[in-house]
């Protein structure tokens, strides 16, 4: 209970971002399928998205070197703040895989900043449950911002705006935290070797659920819409897997601190796999409504 009293400040952060990055995330998707985007367009402001956050991943901690966590993280708020007005003002395909790219920039520099400050306050002992605690809280946010997606829908400029103020809201408990700030880091680098070196089975199992999760992420609402799903159902269908996942962070969290960690990734892998083949075998018995987005 100490250690979350010291990090109450970066999980409420964390859940306003991730409220906005809900309602963000899943107004796109469904706001461009609507306006007539085709699925090769829907599925490059997915791929936006994963450029930037490998932008971000790379450049974000020389700013961090520079200025510190807590600006950094202010930073990023007001970047993915602009980013989704300016969404709301130019609805057109290319400017809105651009756009995302910015988004993703920022959802990994915010995620940085975050998870290393973490990492500082957490000890051995615990850190699988705290990181268990955090993910949990944004996956929950997440979902949050997807229902209120489903209760404004994505028509006009309010979803735009509600996600914007979320946005820059999340600046706020950072900001006015009296818990220390990580010290400055001393140096900067990306070193993907080592970090195979470290833990290979991390490094691989990182990739691939990324790649699962940007083609879930940016088509399952596309899906949806090919259904003719309302934008609620759309919104339910997402929050599913989100919430599961955020169900499961506790108790595998605690796991992995008791246990080799590698054997929990495994066994999680093993039913993720499985409940994907699962769906694809459903999905066959259930043929796609032809026609509603072009290619």
């Amino acid at each position: 209970m100490s250690q979350m009293v010291k990090i109450s400040a970066l999980l409420m952060s964390s859940a306003l971002l991730m409220i906005a990055g809900g309602m963000h995330g899943l107004i796109l998707p469904v706001r461009g399928a609507e306006e007539g985007f085709s699925l090769l367009a829907l599925g490059l402001i997915g791929t936006g998205w994963s450029i930037g956050f490998i932008s971000g991943s790379i450049s974000v901690p020389h700013l961090v070197r520079r200025v510190g966590h807590i600006r950094a993280y202010a930073v990023m708020a007001a970047i993915a703040c602009m980013t989704i007005l300016l969404n709301l003002i130019f609805v057109h395909d290319a400017a809105w895989i651009f756009l995302r790219i910015f988004s993703g920039f920022c959802f990994a520099g915010a995620a940085m900043v975050v998870e290393s400050w973490l990492n500082e306050v957490s000890d051995n002992e615990s850190r699988g449950t705290t990181f268990s605690i955090y993910v949990s809280v944004t996956l929950f946010a997440s979902t949050a911002g997807q229902m209120i997606i489903a209760a404004t829908g994505v028509a006009g400029y309010i979803p735009f705006v509600l996600a914007a103020i979320a946005y820059i809201a999340a600046v706020l408990p950072t900001a006015v935290t009296r818990t220390p700030q990580p010290a400055p880091l001393q140096a900067v680098s990306l070193d993907v070797r080592t970090l195979y070196q470290t833990s290979p089975i991390a490094v691989v199992a990182a990739f691939s659920v990324g790649m699962a999760n940007g083609a879930f992420g940016t088509l399952a609402p596309v899906y949806g819409i090919e259904r003719g799903f309302s934008t609620a159902t759309i919104a339910y269908l997402m929050s599913l897997a989100i919430v599961a996942g955020a169900i499961a962070q506790v108790p595998l969290g605690r796991l992995s601190d008791r246990i080799d960690r590698r054997k929990v990734m495994m066994g999680v892998a093993i039913i993720g796999s499985v409940a994907g083949i699962l769906a694809i075998l459903l999905n066959l018995s259930y043929p796609p409504i032809a026609g509603q987005i072009s290619a």
